[in-house]
């Protein structure tokens, strides 16, 4: 994606993504937090990049997000124009929190190999009971299936816990590639904006 030098925004919004200072308790389960911390105001207040699996459930998270009298900005025109009011400000990549996470699917063990369905619902139990606030755990689809969610700056945690449901799944979407070049992405710009601002 190439990044217009005027650009003051340090991300393009894509489809069912919004920018929004609502804290992650007003997230749905639909919903999918992609960068903590990517703007502050003026008092301090923190946004965020999430996105939405599809418009209905979008339309009912911004609205969601709005009981609560929280700013959500879902289009780039007005994203554009907080930044360059300076009514919100981007953060340096090095202040933001990335999630990697990572969709497991269980049918091939569920269905054809009883021996480790013990192991992996001790395995499920064990992220279910973690109190470290970076991790998010839900078993989907009926326990067919599983997402993984970590907000992990050096990528150490989900690099840890990745291994316990991979073992089990027959494939593994790599959500977590496109979030590391969502990241790049975000320096990128960053480190273009602030050259345009020397010249």
């Amino acid at each position: 994606m190439t990044m217009p030098v005027d650009t003051m925004s340090p991300v393009v919004l894509k489809p069912l993504q919004c920018v929004t200072n609502a804290p992650a308790d007003y997230d749905y389960g639909w919903t999918t937090p992609l960068i903590d911390n990517l703007f502050t105001d003026d008092r301090g207040r923190s946004y965020r990049l999430v996105q939405v699996e599809d418009r209905l459930h979008f339309d009912n998270q911004v609205a969601r997000y709005g009981s609560g009298l929280h700013a959500t900005i879902v289009k780039q025109d007005d994203l554009d124009y907080q930044v360059k009011e300076g009514w919100i400000k981007p953060t340096q990549p090095t202040e933001q929190f990335v999630y990697r996470f990572a969709v497991y699917d269980f049918q091939n063990i569920i269905d054809n190999h009883d021996d480790l369905i013990d192991l992996l619902r001790a395995t499920e139990e064990r992220l279910e009971e973690m109190e470290d606030p970076r991790v998010i755990f839900q078993v989907t689809r009926g326990g067919l299936g599983a997402v993984l969610k970590v907000r992990d700056v050096d990528s150490k945690l989900f690099d840890e816990l990745d291994p316990l449901l991979k073992q089990f799944s027959s494939e593994r979407e790599k959500d977590s590639i496109l979030l590391a070049a969502l990241h790049r992405e975000a320096r990128l710009r960053h480190e273009v904006r602030v050259l345009h601002s020397q010249k």
